[in-house]
């Protein structure tokens, strides 16, 4: 016998057991026929537990296990073969009398076979096979965090370089008791809601004892969730987690699987009557609340209520009162971010939602080409309400046109401005190849048509539902205006930013220094303002003034001056920071409100200084506001604080 066989031997306790048999006893005729008898088989683990679903095969002594001379598909030493029950037994029926070899391959041990003879004489017959080497394991799979069992979890679990391994499914209560080959295992579990990455837990099963307490502990996957609704009642949308859009329930209620420890900020989009809510029920994603799911764990009610916009609704009509359809019509909240568009229908009617609290300016472009049109109204807006029958006239369709003519360069590149006689500007437009330009869609009144940038302007009246020409207007040739700009410190500024201003204000062409810190623009004759600006830094802007003689051209250099620095604090109406809102000076030097609400501006003109104070993108934030400080040259103040609403 090899060493091998007696090893696999020596780990079994084999027990068989026979009838007598009696032959030719007190004389009697020796039997001429061959009995057959039951065979029982039973295998136990170690500690005596049935083992179930063992393949046990009964083979004559010596048989090739692979011989098939009558080719039936069936070996031709095997008498028999099965499986073990629940109970670990399997009877075999009608084994002749004779000697066998009964062969059990364990399917906890990867099909490792076990040996037994017996033989079967006079009577049944029984073999017993005990597995030294399987037990029964038992644990709970639990949840990392609560500890509670995980029901119906699965748990594979193999011998790294050996050749046990475990395959089951908790119960209900995420408990579990298997048979198992003894030795060290690395299990893995996995359940419905956890997560896919647990890390691997080992256990390890002793010979010769049951092993209970094998517990394997997991995470739950990190869920945040809620309810959107929208006047007290869920709504179904999505709400955006990071780059996951999660649909809601048709009430509203929502959830998504977040990476634990990373803090989200969920919001939904506005739809046609609310605003893009942020969890906070905030318009202003710098106000919104964060929440952080950690490992294991979930968060309930991360609830937003959206925040409703204000309607406008009403109708277009001409300057004789019938419907206007397929206009556009548009409307922009003063004061505060806010915008909406739409078109008229059949019957001139438009609904315009998503505007803030507050006066809004309702406008709408229509008319014909040879009499274009305009028209407006400015209504008070309440958010989660509908102002209704607001009724926009065509009322303002008088035009302005004339033609410019231009000395030395193009008409074409000629800029050419509208204002009223309060100043209030009305567009720039560039005439064609021939000098025409026109300004349409005007209400009737005093208007000033600039030639910017050359001092001259001329003045026109209009009636309504009229043209008007302002006839010919001509500029005569340009010449340049160049110098240099330098920082406060002498340097020469680069990038800065230069506008020369003839005596009416308009202005030509912006440029920007070289990085010599030089400038060219073109201009006429008469009276100019040249400002400098610095692109960054804490210079403030120059401005000096500049006389340009006809045909002649001027030099006029800058010096940027010391600026000052203004710090400050904008809070909202609760008395907290607001946080990223714009802070800026007349002259354009501005700041963003950090998560503090505080601000520096640099580079600011001295002397007293208006700030505005304003929203720049969050439609229905805060409306804008201002607040001042006295600036003084090359030294920091305080702004007063501002509040915003």
């Amino acid at each position: 016998m090899e060493q091998g066989e007696c090893a696999v031997r020596s780990r079994l306790v084999v027990a068989v057991t026979a009838a007598a048999v009696v032959a030719g006893l007190f004389g009697a005729p020796p039997a001429v026929a061959v009995e057959s008898y039951g065979l029982t088989v039973r295998v136990e683990s170690a500690t005596g537990t049935p083992i179930a679903g063992e393949d046990v095969a009964v083979w004559l002594p010596g048989a090739d296990h692979t011989r098939d001379d009558n080719s039936d598909g069936e070996p031709d030493g095997r008498v028999a073969v099965g499986t073990t029950y629940s109970d670990g037994v399997i009877v075999f029926h009608d084994i002749a009398e004779g000697d066998y070899v009964v062969q059990m391959s364990s399917v906890k041990d990867f099909g490792t076979t076990y040996d037994a003879s017996v033989t079967v004489a006079g009577g049944p017959a029984a073999v017993s096979f005990v597995d030294q080497h399987v037990v029964t394991l038992s644990g709970t799979v639990r949840d990392a965090v609560t500890g509670k069992g995980v029901p119906y979890a699965s748990l594979v679990g193999y011998q790294p370089g050996g050749s046990g391994y475990l395959y089951l499914n908790t119960d209900a209560d995420g408990t579990y008791r298997t048979l198992t080959r003894t030795g060290t295992y690395t299990v893995d579990a996995t359940a419905y809601g956890y997560r896919a990455d647990n890390k691997s837990a080992t256990l390890t099963v002793p010979e010769g004892a049951d092993r209970s307490g094998g517990d394997v502990r997991i995470y739950a996957e990190s869920w945040i969730g809620g309810q959107i609704t929208s006047g007290g009642k869920g709504v179904d949308s999505f709400v955006h987690v990071g780059s996951v859009a999660s649909h809601s329930s048709p009430s509203g209620v929502w959830h998504e699987q977040v990476t634990p420890g990373r803090s989200v900020t969920p919001y939904v989009a506005g739809g046609a009557s609310t605003f893009t809510t942020y969890y906070g029920n905030t318009v202003r994603k710098p106000d919104a609340k964060k929440v952080t799911a950690s490992l294991g764990r979930s968060v309930d009610h991360v609830d937003i209520a959206m925040v409703r916009s204000a309607t406008i609704s009403g109708t277009v009509v001409d300057r004789k009162g019938k419907p206007v359809r397929n206009k556009t019509v548009q409307a922009v909240n003063l004061g505060r971010a806010g915008t909406a568009k739409t078109k008229t229908d059949s019957k001139g009617r438009y609904t315009l939602g998503r505007l803030a609290t507050g006066k809004v300016v309702v406008y709408v472009s229509g008319g014909s080409k040879s009499l274009p049109a305009y028209g407006q109204r400015t209504v008070t807006a309440t958010q989660g309400r509908k102002v209704s029958g607001v009724k926009v006239t065509l009322s303002s369709d008088a035009v302005v046109y004339g033609r410019i003519t231009t000395t030395g360069s193009k008409v074409t590149r000629q800029d050419v401005s509208l204002k009223d006689s309060h100043g209030e500007y009305y567009g720039t437009l560039r005439p064609d190849s021939q000098g025409w330009v026109g300004f349409a869609a005007l209400p009737a009144g005093t208007y000033y048509v600039h030639v910017d940038g050359s001092n001259v302007r001329k003045k026109v009246t209009v009636k309504a539902h009229r043209q008007v020409s302002f006839g010919t207007i001509t500029r005569g040739r340009q010449v340049t205006v160049k110098g240099v700009v330098r920082t406060a410190a002498g340097k020469p500024a680069t990038s800065a930013l230069v506008s020369v201003a003839d005596s009416h204000g308009m202005v030509y062409a912006t440029v920007r220094t070289n990085s010599h810190g030089s400038y060219s623009a073109k201009v006429v004759s008469g009276k100019y303002t040249v400002t400098a600006i610095a692109s960054s830094g804490t210079d403030a802007p120059a401005r000096v003034s500049l006389t340009v003689k006809k045909g002649k051209s001027a030099k006029k250099n800058l010096r940027l001056a010391h600026g000052a620095t203004i710090t400050g604090k904008v809070l909202n109406s609760h008395g907290r920071p607001a946080i990223g809102v714009r802070v800026e000076t007349l002259d354009g030097r501005h700041a963003t409100t950090s998560t503090a609400g505080t601000y520096t501006i640099t580079g600011a003109r001295a002397g007293r200084t208006t700030l505005i104070v304003w929203d720049p993108s969050y439609v229905g934030g805060y409306r804008s506001t201002t607040t001042t400080a006295t600036a003084k040259a090359g030294k920091t103040v305080t702004a007063r604080t501002a509040s915003v609403h």
